[in-house]
């Protein structure tokens, strides 16, 4: 099946639970406020995935096996060589229909999302309201590990789709281009400091809102006549 949106409801995926070549995943990381300064600990959703998850979906290691650490910037985007080895491995292949989903935050699952439209596989949805929208709603779970079967990804990487440190520098003098920073209104002020420096790049705008937890129509987000960054930590 082509997925003709980006996003998918939760009474969608639970109408098509067997639909042939559906690949759900769980990418869910959890973030606790540090108490002893700037940032969040981190913790893997997998222990929370074996006792209960979507039927059929598979768990995806965002913090230590989908993003590049290596480097002196954390959280980094593997070459498109590993990350479609990542894939194969994960069972999502060229024809399949994937959807994930995260707990707590949808940011992970869109991350997913996004880091496939990058290598141009297009057939991927992120679950609107996440794991606990399913769980709300009475949906069916399950506590079985049953992994995928290989598949064959192949990368095409969009290169236009990622924004570095130089794009950045350049567009904050650039009245064509919208920065938006997705960070919750007191984050982006700089009233709290979650990340080492207070406040936000310049000219950035802000989307922090965070109830509730469902996706707006593109409609009422895309600016008009402009080229869009967005920044979401």
């Amino acid at each position: 099946m082509r997925l003709t949106k980006p996003i998918v409801s939760t009474q969608w995926l639970a109408d098509n639970l067997d639909m042939p070549g559906l690949r759900i995943f769980d990418a869910s990381v959890y973030l606790t406020v540090n108490p002893d300064g700037p940032g969040y600990i981190t913790e893997s959703g997998l222990a929370r995935w074996r006792k209960a998850h979507i039927p059929g979906a598979n768990f995806l290691e965002m913090l230590t096996e989908f993003l590049d650490n290596s480097g002196p910037a954390p959280m980094m985007m593997h070459t498109p060589e590993h990350f479609a080895e990542l894939c194969s491995r994960h069972g999502i292949g060229d024809d399949s229909t994937v959807i994930i989903y995260s707990g707590q935050t949808m940011m992970w699952s869109a991350r997913m999302w996004w880091m496939l439209r990058t290598m141009g596989f297009t057939n991927a949805a992120i679950l609107d309201g996440g794991w606990e929208k399913w769980e709300r709603e009475g949906h069916p779970t399950s506590a079985e590990d049953k992994p995928y079967a290989p598949a064959t990804f192949t990368p095409r990487p969009q290169a236009t789709m990622w924004a570095d440190k130089k794009d950045v520098l350049q567009a904050i003098h650039d009245p064509r281009v919208c920065t938006i920073n997705a960070l919750q209104p007191d984050i982006y002020d700089g009233q709290i400091n979650r990340y080492g420096r207070a406040g936000h790049i310049p000219l950035g705008g802000t989307g922090g809102r965070r109830r509730p937890r469902l996706h707006r129509p593109v409609s009422q987000l895309q600016p008009q006549g402009q080229r869009g960054h967005a920044r979401c930590t």
